[in-house]
């Protein structure tokens, strides 16, 4: 009775299966028990089970799972850094869901056709799908770290298929954990020069060192582990800054402190809007924030000192490089390398711009807390609860390459200064309404004077429904 029920269970999820076919299915049930009893995929005798239930549509799968007992560095390459079809990653699932329903915990287990029936029916969140699917390959990345030198290994993030920050943050956050969980247990330990080697040994991502990669204003969402529920920045930033936290200590142990000062100010662990994902450390995080924050921002709506309104002999005080200077303008080159412009008209200040040269280590702007070609537009919304308004004429234009876009906020300030955020996207983006403020990225902030603004880009604006002025 028991192998009859089998069968029609078996027959019933081919049945509902699509256009695969009944080999598919079968071996992928085969695959996700073998799996479940082995899931580092170590051994001849697992790469000879695997390699037999190969099937057209299962090639990659077994492909990866051989790759991943190898721990062959082929796990770094585009072959498998890049995003599966669909079918693949809901066939990953599958192994998933086989595996966890077979831990001796699992009070009440199906049979794993069951499971395999209901997981390929089921509509599931593709951002599960795909973090799945990293985290499963990425235990192979974990092996491979033990003795290779992945220094000259570079993750570029926009090669891989990936369309949205929050699936690049995705295979960001899978292979770095991978690669970095490592270090709060050798902090633990205090073994801060074995730390410090597995950082010299870590790859790249879009060229840059991993504590760079700060790309992480996408929209949180509820991610699921095995039997527990969470949010997956949460999760996911949580273990970022505890690992950050591992490279600060040992650095500051061994006295390397232009390394120290380079991964705090270029890390997450100075940008406030993530200090809430850190878990424990928040308030030590908040504490260093306030001891640390760039003392080159004087209080007030201003820029080195200058405010709107003020007398333009205070501009002469400025001891910075004249790289340009007009009847009514004055053009700096900030200690960071960016541009800092003036405008001064009818005896006063009432124009001032700071644009970002695009060098990466020189993302802080002259006002406020964001960080050039990090803080995205989503992000800065939030901050003011608002998107304020745009001024007809100057809504966005486009170069060669990116579009850019301006926004303007006014200050609740008895001078109701106007400040503008200018962000940026490369025109090659691929981006939807939905999506495009967490792709925009800022770029430049001007700080002007309300009636100069109208009297430049006219006075015709389109404002916010949620408009309301913001606090300095």
């Amino acid at each position: 009775m028991k192998q009859i029920l089998t069968i029609l269970m078996a027959a019933a999820a081919f049945l509902s299966f699509g256009q695969s076919n009944q080999a598919d299915f079968e071996n992928l049930v085969q695959l996700g028990e073998f799996y479940s009893k082995n899931i580092d995929c170590t051994g001849d005798d697992f790469i000879q089970t695997v390699d037999r239930l190969r099937t057209r549509n299962l090639n990659h799968i077994v492909d990866a799972l051989i790759a991943v007992g190898k721990a062959d560095q082929k796990l770094l390459s585009k072959e498998f850094l890049s995003k599966p079809s669909d079918q693949e990653l809901k066939y990953w699932y599958v192994l998933r869901e086989i595996h966890y329903n077979l831990q001796p915990d699992n009070a009440n287990p199906k049979t794993s056709v069951e499971v395999a029936r209901q997981t390929l029916e089921d509509d599931i969140d593709h951002r599960w799908l795909l973090d799945n699917y990293y985290y499963r390959i990425n235990i192979g990345v974990a092996k491979m770290f033990n003795d290779k030198d992945l220094s000259k290994t570079d993750i570029r993030l926009d090669e891989y298929g990936l369309k949205t920050d929050t699936e690049k943050a995705t295979l960001f956050f899978s292979t770095s954990n991978a690669l970095i969980q490592r270090f709060q247990v050798l902090k633990m330990i205090k073994n801060y020069d074995q730390l410090l080697e597995y950082v010299a040994r870590m790859p790249t991502f879009n060229g840059r060192p991993y504590y760079e990669y700060t790309a992480f204003g996408f929209e949180d969402f509820e991610w699921i582990g095995y039997n527990k529920t969470e949010s997956y920045k949460t999760r996911h930033l949580g273990s970022l800054y505890s690992a950050l936290a591992g490279h600060m200590s040992a650095l500051a142990e061994k006295g390397k402190n232009e390394e120290l000062r380079d991964l705090y100010f270029n890390s997450i662990l100075s940008m406030p809007e993530y200090f809430k994902y850190s878990g424990g450390l928040e308030k030590n995080l908040q504490e260093l924030y306030k001891e640390l924050k760039t003392p080159a921002q004087p209080a007030g709506i201003s820029m080195l000192g200058l405010k709107i309104g003020d007398s333009p002999k205070t501009v002469e005080q400025i001891k910075l490089k004249v790289d340009a200077r007009e009847k009514n303008m004055i053009k700096f080159k900030t200690s960071d390398g960016n541009d800092f412009s003036v405008t001064v008209q009818k005896g006063k200040i009432v124009y001032m711009e700071n644009d970002w040269l695009q060098n990466p280590k020189a993302t802080q702007p002259l006002y406020s807390d964001f960080r050039f070609g990090h803080t995205t537009l989503r992000e800065i919304r939030a901050r003011f609860g608002t998107n304020g308004f745009v001024h007809q004429n100057r809504r966005s234009f486009t170069t060669d390459k990116h579009l850019i876009e301006f926004n303007c906020f006014e200050f609740d300030s008895p001078n109701n200064e106007i400040l503008v955020i200018a962000t940026k996207i490369p025109l090659s983006a691929n981006v939807t309404k939905n999506n495009i403020s967490d792709n925009l990225k800022l770029d430049a902030i001007i700080i002007a004077d309300k009636n100069y603004l109208d009297e430049i880009w006219g006075k015709q604006k389109a404002y916010d429904k949620n408009y309301k002025k913001i606090k300095p």
